[in-house]
Parts: C-alpha cells; sequence; structure tokens
C-alpha cells in the first residue's frame, strides 16, 4: 500500500511541475479522446490506440507532448476485464525511472491548441508501461476489456475490446 501512495504523489508531483495551477485548468479545456481501428484482435496482436485532445474552450490552450520512450509522458492505461479486474494492478519500474529538465529544454513540447482545434497522435497500447511488467511479454490475455488512457489529471472515454485466441 504505501508504494502505491508514493507512486500516485510521485504523478501528482509530476503533473504539477509540468501543468502546476494550470492542471485543473486543463480538466476544464481539452477533452481527451481514444479510438482504435477495430474492437477484436489477435492474442498476442499489437493494439493501437489513437488519441485526441480538443480544445473545448473559448481560448488557446498549451499542452505538452512529450515523446518518453515510445509514448507521450504522463500517459496511462486502464485495462479491465469482463470480471471487473484491473489487470495493470502492478505499476512498471519505468515509472520511477526519471530525467530532469529544465522549462527551457521542454519549451519546445508544449502545442498551443486554438479553440477548436486538436492534437492527434498515436500509441501502442501494449508500450504504455504502467502495466509493461505484469504482462508477460507485453502479451495481453484472452478476454473481454474496458480500456482507457489517462494523461496527467485528463482521463480518456473507455473503449470495449476482446482479445481473441
Amino acid at each position: 500500500m504505501k508504494f502505491y501512495f508514493l507512486i500516485i504523489i510521485i504523478l501528482i508531483f509530476q503533473s504539477d511541475l509540468i501543468y502546476g495551477k494550470n492542471d485543473s485548468s486543463m480538466i476544464k479545456n481539452i477533452r481527451f479522446e481514444i479510438s482504435t481501428e477495430k474492437s477484436n484482435y489477435k492474442f498476442g496482436e499489437d493494439i493501437f490506440i489513437q488519441y485526441k485532445f480538443t480544445n473545448i474552450s473559448k481560448t488557446t490552450q498549451k499542452i505538452m507532448i512529450f515523446p518518453y520512450w515510445k509514448f507521450p509522458q504522463g500517459m496511462g492505461a486502464s485495462i479491465i476485464n469482463c470480471n471487473d479486474s484491473n489487470i495493470c494492478k502492478y505499476f512498471s519500474m519505468d515509472v520511477l525511472t526519471s530525467t530532469f529538465y529544465t522549462e527551457k529544454q521542454l519549451k519546445k513540447f508544449y502545442k498551443r491548441i486554438k479553440p477548436g482545434e486538436f492534437i492527434l497522435g498515436r500509441v501502442k497500447l501494449q508500450d504504455i508501461p504502467i502495466f509493461r511488467d505484469y504482462i508477460k511479454n507485453k502479451l495481453i490475455p484472452v478476454d473481454k476489456y474496458t480500456v482507457s488512457l489517462s494523461f496527467y489529471s485528463l482521463i480518456s472515454n473507455s473503449l470495449m475490446i476482446e482479445i481473441e485466441k
């Protein structure tokens, strides 16, 4: 329990460092949506998630999308099977590895989104480290799942996917 608490504190602190007081305004002003090309996958098949950040406010918003390994830093995944069991229950040690950057170094990763505009991206679900150590060889077990992503304090919509033999 102490380990999970520490991880949550680190993630909150990281979000506060990057977005500061603007983190709560990001929740109100940016919509985070995900989609996939299909809902059924073969066991071992790569699952690509398309994500979209849309500015739903009346003013230009700023969001930092920092490429961190194979996914944007601050992105996490929730994968819950049909028995309501979260298969992402163990944090990968990758979550604890970090590099400190100055504001000047990160400045080039801030993107401005005008009202009504959006930013698109794509990530392989199996590359998000939040559950990498739990799923052997990045293979999600055969089952039906509800999948959602988080990006710092933003939570996406949920998708239903099925992994088949």
